[in-house]
């Protein structure tokens, strides 16, 4: 906000003046690090800037410790601003790899914490599998049991989160052992919490297995123990009040008891007001609280949380919550027999569910913690025999070089396949696509030759009639045939142009587009104005109909359902994409409120639409005050 940038620039001043003619040091790239810091919070290209910089002089100067700094900002950049995981996580292994090849032990635990988040984020729990072990291994040759024991918690929310409830107790119950077995010293420090997480967790096992009174029982505890927490000024993770309300609101949805389960809920949302939450955790808070208002029949109310819930989902990217919204809104629409749009996402749930939840995913995990597994018994066996700890050492880094190599292999044959699969998706598309203009071609021709034939030889025979009896001139039945006949000529070629416009094929997009304008306004009482910029040249085919669909959708629907008087249509063309935005001073609709309205037949096959062709659409609509859609078609290399 304007207020929280406000509050960051005397720091940014000071550090800027600090800069000035400052020579290239450590105390310059600690500074350059910090100001990539501060201006993620606003400003992307700034913090990327600042963060390069960073890097260049620590590089330079030989400053790992502030090389590891730069490149994590870079890496977190990445994921708050742009959301973008996949470049986030390349960044935060590379400055794993330099913190751990020159023994900085004080920066890995943080960089596995933060990539371990940034693959669960993702859904991509092997990965954050292989990293919490990688902490793990780390932790326990340093014999840091603290950390040994968040890293085996982590484990155990890997097994949860692939419906592995046996093996995530099993961790969860290890983790209650080392908690148990930690220094008095340590115990002091973090007991509670620790004891707290593993209640947390405990209480998540016994919820997906339904032990509904054993979940409450450990779900109780943890409450407990992070509301005593909350006092000490040095616990930062309030959010786990939240958030364990929200699990014994789950709880209670499981039992059907929805009233509970709304309650707190509404607890665990207004605890967001007092306390920082995760946005991640923050959606499942509404979509528990829109599914339990849709078992308890308040469908209205229950729209504008499932709908917030799914909007944050897609923002944060965060897989397993879209999943979640999907499945809810899939019951939502049911319940309102809205059959179309909830089999909608019926087939979003299961497409998304069956990427993360897939056989081959939990084959990865098996055999990446049963490496780990071997890696330790050698290890245990290496102590008691120098000898053999040579061999087993040895044979230890060749199978872990096996297993990385493998894991590559077996990488690389998945992201070929995901490509072979959304190449195959992509020539589907067309090839329906294709097929369905090409029969719309078809039926247009067939009824202009046909029927319009048909048509004109009745008229030419009614003139002969006529020119053998000058009498019928005058007379209104002759009259009123002739007319009918007249409009069905008209209508048959209004039927013929909207199925195939031969402008379209004749002249390009953007006549045929004008063309439509005109007809609307001539004829449907709303005055459409086209405008177009740098569309000189044609298209390909494919594309043009796909883009002269989707206005078309867009204006029917104002012409139908806006009650407007005037409606913009504008396209853009720029050189990687085709900007459309359709605007129109209607009476508008409140988009939180009235959800299925963004969902309805129309909107809902124009975002079809625009999904398959890669594209985005984004819809700015108030009460009274009309409706903007805004489309961006990438252009086919």
């Amino acid at each position: 906000t304007a207020f929280h940038i406000q509050q960051l620039r005397p720091r940014i001043s000071t550090l800027l003046k600090q800069l000035e003619n400052a020579p290239a040091d450590t105390a310059a790239v600690n500074c350059l690090n910090e100001l990539a810091e501060v201006y993620c919070n606003f400003s992307y290209d700034s913090s990327l800037l600042y963060s390069a910089k960073a890097r260049d002089i620590a590089s330079r100067i030989n400053y790992t410790s502030g090389l590891v700094t730069a490149i994590l900002r870079r890496g977190y950049a990445e994921e708050v601003v742009k959301k973008n995981w996949d470049s986030a996580v390349v960044y935060y292994r590379e400055a794993i790899s330099i913190a751990r090849k020159n023994k900085l032990d004080d920066l890995l635990d943080p960089l596995y914490s933060i990539i371990h988040n940034a693959y669960v984020y993702q859904g991509n729990f092997p990965m954050a599998m292989t990293t919490a072990n990688e902490g793990l291994e780390a932790a326990q040759k340093r014999g840091d049991k603290k950390q040994a024991l968040h890293y085996t918690s982590l484990v155990a929310t890997s097994y949860f989160r692939q419906g592995l409830y046996d093996k995530a107790l099993a961790e969860y119950r290890k983790a209650e052992v080392l908690a148990a077995n930690l220094g008095a010293a340590e115990k002091a420090s973090v007991n509670l919490v620790t004891l707290a997480d593993i209640y947390f967790g405990l209480g998540d096992v016994y919820t997906a297995a339904g032990d509904s009174p054993r979940a409450l029982e450990y779900l109780q505890k943890a409450l407990a123990a992070f509301q005593a927490l909350k006092k000490d000024p040095l616990f930062i993770r309030n959010y786990m009040i939240s958030n364990t309300l929200f699990k014994l609101g789950v709880v209670y949805s499981k039992a059907g008891n929805y009233t509970k389960a709304l309650l707190y809920a509404g607890m665990a949302l207004d605890s967001c007001k007092a306390a920082s939450c995760n946005l991640y955790e923050k959606t499942g808070y509404y979509l528990l609280a829109g599914d339990a208002l849709r078992h308890l029949h308040r469908l209205g109310e229950a729209g504008v949380y499932l709908y917030e819930g799914r909007r944050i989902a897609e923002e944060i990217r965060h897989a397993e919550n879209e999943r979640d919204a999907f499945y809810y809104l899939s019951l939502f629409f049911a319940d309102k027999k809205m059959f179309d749009s909830a089999w909608y996402y019926s087939q979003r749930h299961s497409l998304l569910k069956d990427s993360i939840t897939n056989e081959r995913t939990r084959f990865r995990t098996e055999e990446i913690n049963t490496l780990y597994g071997i890696a330790q018994k050698d290890r245990q066996i290496a102590r008691q025999n120098n000898l053999r700890n040579i061999l087993v050492a040895s044979f230890v880094v060749l199978l872990l070089t096996l297993g990385f190599l493998y894991n590559r292999h077996r990488l690389r044959q998945r992201n070929r396949y995901q490509q072979e699969l959304s190449l195959q998706q992509n020539e589907l598309f067309n090839a329906v696509s294709l097929a369905q203009e090409q029969e719309r071609k078809r039926i247009a021709q067939d009824i202009h030759d046909s029927l319009g034939s048909v048509l004109s030889a009745a008229k030419l025979k009614l003139a002969e009639v006529k020119d053998a009896m000058p009498g019928l001139a005058t007379d209104e039945k002759y009259i009123s045939g002739i007319n009918l006949l007249n409009e069905a000529a008209a209508e048959l070629r209004n039927i013929s142009h909207n199925i195939m416009p031969a402008t379209l094929s004749k002249l390009g997009l953007a006549p045929a587009l004008k063309n439509l304008a005109e007809k609307i306004s001539s004829h449907k009482g709303v005055q459409v104005v086209f405008i177009a910029h740098d569309i000189e040249n044609r298209l390909n085919e494919q594309t043009e109909l796909s883009i002269y669909r989707i206005v078309l959708e867009l204006i029917n629907n104002v012409v139908k359902h806006a009650a407007a008087t005037k409606a913009t249509v504008q396209m853009v063309k720029y050189p990687d994409y085709i900007n459309i935005t359709v605007e129109d001073n209607g009476k508008g609709f409140d988009t939180a409120k009235t959800a299925d309205e963004k969902t309805g037949i129309g909107l809902g096959s124009v975002a079809a639409r625009v999904e398959y062709l890669k594209g985005k659409m984004d819809i700015d609509s108030q009460k009274g005050k009309g409706t903007t859609v805004v489309v961006d078609i990438p252009l086919p290399e």
